[in-house]
């Protein structure tokens, strides 16, 4: 016997007399940030003397996952085109099963995708509950619907297309809510509308006929001492 196949037999026999395995995950699934609606893939490999025995194969919280158009194995490797943060927010890991005995199988440590989203919906008014009960001098609070991963941030207000200042008098802009102290008729009427910043998929604003159409009932508001 050569001593290139000696070689390798002791290495194969100290691996079986330790109950090691004879191969590793190289390279192994990476938890990672990915963007919704873009590509993205997840790496796989096995490195070892009896690295050909075995075949690779995904589950996804613990269950085989089977290739569609959008998401499937291609060699060793688990693609996205493009992430979905509804079908994709889960523990992806990577099985190397031995093509002579399907019970013996490696299953690597767990990888996650940090999904990066945002999105926009309407403005909905919080205070008062109705639109009847926007009344001359009455405190209107909307709220702007726009949210992702991570949080958007450097939220605006527009009145009618016009973005409102945060320093307005009776205005008050506290990130993704709008506050009118006191509601004055026809000054404070409009259609509402709100934007918002997230990285990396930059600015997202109300969807056209999701604003808020303000309109302030010319009476007072009546308390009773």
């Amino acid at each position: 016997m050569r001593k290139k196949e000696i070689t390798a037999l002791c290495f194969l026999l100290v691996f079986i007399l330790s109950g090691c395995n004879t191969f590793q995950f190289k390279p192994r699934p990476r938890s990672q940030d990915a963007t919704n609606d873009r590509n993205a893939v997840l790496r796989c490999g096995i490195l070892g003397p009896e690295a050909s025995n075995y075949r690779i194969s995904w589950i996804m919280n613990a269950a085989a996952i089977i290739n569609n158009e959008r998401r499937y194995q291609n060699g060793n490797n688990l693609y996205f085109r493009p992430i979905n943060k509804e079908e994709d927010s889960g523990k992806f890991q990577c099985v190397a099963t031995n093509k002579n005995n399907s019970l013996h199988e490696e299953i690597s440590d767990p990888a996650q995708f940090n999904i990066k989203w945002i999105e926009a919906g309407s403005v909905e008014l919080r205070v008062p509950q109705l639109k009847t009960e926007i009344l001359n001098n009455t405190k209107v609070m909307l709220k702007c619907n726009i949210d992702g991963n991570p949080k958007p941030a450097n939220y605006t207000w527009s009145v009618n297309g016009t973005v409102l200042g945060n320093k307005l008098t009776g205005v008050e802009i506290r990130n993704r809510r709008l506050i009118i102290t006191s509601a004055v008729l026809r000054a404070n009427d409009g259609l509402y509308t709100c934007c918002a910043l997230s990285h990396p998929q930059g600015k997202r604003c109300t969807p056209k006929g999701q604003g808020f159409p303000l309109r302030v009932i010319g009476k007072s508001k009546q308390y009773l001492n």
